[in-house]
């Protein structure tokens, strides 16, 4: 799974150097060094990281231990400089560091590991339905997350849940950038989410602010606004000079116990941009969901709670034993 910790960890990354070249391990490689195929395959990681801003080229199918080999054919074909990594450990199915290779010919550049965030804890959300981590708060008014010094000519706005920021998110919001120059995109917070997924669901699982800053990661978008209205309103047109309001044909709102209109008091979410004839729907190139993701978690049920509580043990030790390290 890709998250906002993911994202943070590419843009340091990127800040080492000039340009960052990523390599995909395959799932066959998971499968070998972490015991269980990873929660989203090959092809959806691989559009996640694509999308993500902070990368200028995917290398995909790699191996999950940086061998001499391997590191070389880096060094002379691909022209890296250095390889970089999170100050957590990667330990292989043979008990092996992943990166002693590039450590000890002093190829290795570490930054730090972003902390309050991991697919561990995700999915623990996700199998416990817990709200812990949802910001509670009371009426207020939608925020920027930041103030663009001119208005753009054509701005599509898009309004979504955007919950565990996911290949078929990443596709949506390649449609909609074809629909204008500057895209932004509103973000429901925990409560308008919670409201339309029912009471017993957990939903989001993630919160309005890590959310957002998945978001904000995807190279197609330009800026969010965080806690935007189920109901488009006059306010946040003119506010943010909104010249289209671009949906997809796959919506979280399908697998919903609400109607977006019922869960808006009644008033359909979308009636004013469809008067104004700024509403402009495109076919979802990837028929992918939040809701499928989760699905996934409870099908295998007890398998992702045991390893859930292998990682937390590992992660338990990692965080007696690490040092300080300076983010990048």
């Amino acid at each position: 799974m890709m998250h906002y910790g993911h994202s943070n960890a590419l843009r340091q990354a990127r800040a080492l150097g000039d340009e960052l070249v990523v390599g995909l391990v395959s799932d066959s490689e998971i499968v070998k060094n972490k015991g269980s195929e990873p929660l989203m395959p090959f092809e959806e990681r691989l559009a996640a990281l694509t999308a993500c801003k902070f990368v200028d080229e995917v290398i995909a199918g790699v191996d999950y231990e940086l061998s001499e080999g391997w590191v070389n054919t880096l060094l002379s074909e691909h022209k890296v400089d250095f390889i970089a990594h999170g100050d957590d450990p990667c330990i292989t199915a043979d008990g092996k560091d992943a990166y002693d290779y590039p450590k000890r010919i002093g190829k290795f550049r570490m930054f730090k590991r972003t902390e309050g965030v991991s697919t561990t804890d995700l999915v623990g959300r996700m199998l416990l339905r817990t709200r812990e981590h949802h910001i509670r708060e009371g009426d207020r008014r939608y925020v920027r997350s930041i103030r663009s010094s001119s208005l753009h000519d054509s701005d599509p706005q898009a309004s979504a849940t955007l919950d565990l920021f996911h290949a078929g998110h990443a596709a949506a919001l390649r449609e909609a950038r074809k629909h204008g120059d500057f895209v932004l995109v509103g973000v429901y917070d925990d409560e308008t989410v919670h409201k339309l997924h029912g009471k017993v669901s957990g939903a989001p699982v993630m919160n309005l602010f890590e959310r957002a800053l998945s978001v904000l990661a995807c190279r197609y978008v330009d800026d969010v606004v965080m806690g935007a209205p189920l109901q488009i309103s006059n306010d946040l047109v003119r506010t943010f000079n909104v010249d289209k309001v671009v949906v997809g044909t796959v919506s979280e709102s399908r697998r919903a116990t609400k109607a977006p209109a019922e869960a808006a008091g009644g008033a359909d979410p979308r009636a004013l941009p469809q008067h104004l004839g700024k509403l402009h729907q495109f076919t979802s190139p990837l028929a992918l969901s939040s809701s499928d993701i989760i699905d996934r978690v409870m099908a295998k049920r007890s398998m992702f709670e045991s390893k859930v509580q292998r990682k937390r043990v590992a992660e338990d030790e990692y965080r007696e034993t690490r040092g300080f390290v300076e983010e990048a």
